[in-house]
């Protein structure tokens, strides 16, 4: 940023004593002198403190520290194939991955051609590319399982796109599954109504063998009359007494009387009920509140009264 660069690498020289320039070149290289040293730790600016020239300084730095540790570099391997993602994010994962790549890449760089005469062969171009198919690959095996399909298109890939436009589909992937939850308001009329003869027909199954159960005790067909107030065979809802109330003498009499028959089927009726609700639970049907709210409001929409009160019928 201060355009002072050069005088790390030594690409300007040091001019001569007697030179119009040396007063400027030793302003410069001061003031690169002391940014070395506040930099570094103390323990190791005492062993530069008495290099002058700031080129000499940064040698001596690099030589004792950018030096190739094969320990380090066969921890980077290790880490680099052991690292998975668990429960990270997938951005977590690429920073963390890609900062090992970075420092492995300071050990061992990718040589450079330097020949006076450009090389006309392509063996750096294609030892480049096998380099970053590789982290490429390195990256994919990493990610969990629910990514398996993305690994398997980019694999199929030819050729195998970069890194950071395979980093974006994994992002993709990411958001789909963290916000792909359906919204049943945004579901078709038909795919609702589909549903709502689902539930009626697995509602239907549920009560048809609470009421083979009930019939399976003995009790007649009632020669096929059925009161749908009070549920009993052998009556309707016209002469339902349940319905319309009782005649003023009856069930005066003995233990055999109609009311005492119509308790023992109050009872029985109430145990049916519970038997054909543990049916109904067992049968699989399973809705939040949320996604019945939203169905009826979907269905109301639609101007379909009679589906809506089936299915709170259904759901009370």
């Amino acid at each position: 940023m201060k355009n002072k660069f050069k005088f790390f690498d030594g690409s300007i020289p040091i001019p001569d004593d007697d030179d119009l320039n040396r007063s400027a070149w030793e302003r410069c290289n001061n003031l690169v002198h002391t940014w070395i040293i506040n930099s570094i730790t103390p323990s190791i600016a005492q062993s530069v403190v008495f290099i002058e020239n700031a080129v000499y300084m940064w040698n001596d730095l690099k030589d004792r520290f950018m030096r190739g540790d094969r320990i380090r570099v066969a921890q980077l391997h290790q880490e680099i194939a052991n690292f998975k993602q668990g429960d990270h994010k997938v951005t977590y994962y690429f920073i963390e991955l890609r900062g090992l790549w970075e420092e492995l890449e300071q050990y061992r760089p990718m040589p450079q051609c330097n020949c006076p005469i450009a090389c006309t062969c392509v063996a750096m171009r294609y030892a480049k590319e096998f380099r970053a198919e590789d982290r490429t690959i390195q990256f994919l095996i990493g990610l969990n399982e629910e990514y398996q399909g993305v690994v398997s298109q980019v694999l199929l890939m030819d050729p195998m796109p970069p890194i950071n436009g395979v980093f974006s589909m994994v992002m993709q992937k990411e958001r789909k599954l963290q916000y792909g939850v359906i919204n049943v308001q945004n579901t078709p009329l038909e795919d609702v109504a589909g549903l709502v003869n689902a539930m009626n027909s697995q509602k239907q199954f549920g009560r048809g063998r609470g009421n083979n159960s009930y019939q399976g005790r003995g009790r007649g067909n009632g020669n096929g009359r059925f009161c749908t107030f009070c549920e009993r065979t052998n009556n309707t809802m016209d002469t339902c007494y349940k319905k319309h109330g009782y005649p003023p003498n009856w069930g005066r009499g003995g233990g055999n009387s109609y009311a005492n028959m119509v308790d023992g089927e109050d009872a029985e009726s109430k145990m049916q009920t519970g038997s054909t609700s543990r049916n109904e639970e067992s049968a699989g049907i399973t809705l939040t509140k949320d996604q019945y709210q939203n169905l009826m409001s979907l269905l109301e929409k639609s101007n379909l009264e009679t589906k809506c009160t089936r299915l709170s019928y259904y759901f009370r």
